[in-house]
């Protein structure tokens, strides 16, 4: 039996170091596990953070390759805008270009009227004025006709002026140093329209 006791307290002995180191500083063995709780923690937000830069940069080359589209786009624009610019200069001259030549045109047509004014020197037929015929007394006198009025002769004297193409009321008017006004009365006209081949009375002026 003493043996047996012996036996037993030996191997209380022997172990008991190791139990004791085990619980010999309980305090460390806590602070040891908050430890790697910080360090588990830690490495979570390590891993949280990667994965957020990951998507950052994911986006980041999204935004790049919208601004590279917006660039094309944009030079693309300043091409179209610089080809309009173009466009609307050389339409700008040709604006001018024809306004000159209209401008020449009308100086022209003025010239010509202003020569065929000049040329122009007798009366026009209906301003001539015949010499009244002798009576004859043995002549029956006809009967006067009420329902037919004699178109009355136009007073005065005028040039005759053929219309030709591109000529207008205001550049015969011009030519010859008369109103718009005294053309439309002398020839019974109401509106500006002229025909070319129109024979038109023009009031000489004193």
């Amino acid at each position: 039996m003493k043996i047996a006791f012996l036996a037993a307290l030996c191997a209380l002995l022997i172990s008991a170091p190791a139990v004791f180191a085990q619980y010999k500083n309980p305090a460390a063995a806590a602070d040891a596990e908050m430890e790697r709780e910080k360090l588990l923690r830690a490495a979570d937000t390590i891993e949280d953070l990667r994965k957020q830069l990951d998507a950052m940069r994911i986006e980041l080359d999204t935004l790049r390759g919208d601004m590279d589209e917006m660039k094309k786009e944009n030079e693309s624009l300043r091409a179209t805008h610089k080809q309009l610019a173009a466009d609307n200069q050389k339409l700008a001259e040709a604006i001018t270009q024809v306004d000159k030549a209209r401008d020449t045109d009308r100086k022209e047509i003025v010239a010509a009227i202003e020569e065929a004014a000049q040329k122009s020197k007798g009366p026009a037929p209906a301003a001539k004025r015949e010499p009244a015929a002798t009576p004859d007394p043995a002549a029956e006198k006809p009967r006067k006709d009420s329902s037919k009025k004699p178109k009355p002769k136009k007073e005065g004297q005028f040039y005759e002026h053929a219309v030709e193409k591109g000529h207008t009321l205001s550049a015969i008017a011009k030519a010859y140093g008369v109103t718009v006004e005294e053309i439309r009365t002398a020839n019974d006209l109401k509106g500006n329209n002229l025909k070319i081949g129109q024979k038109l009375l023009i009031p000489k002026k004193d």
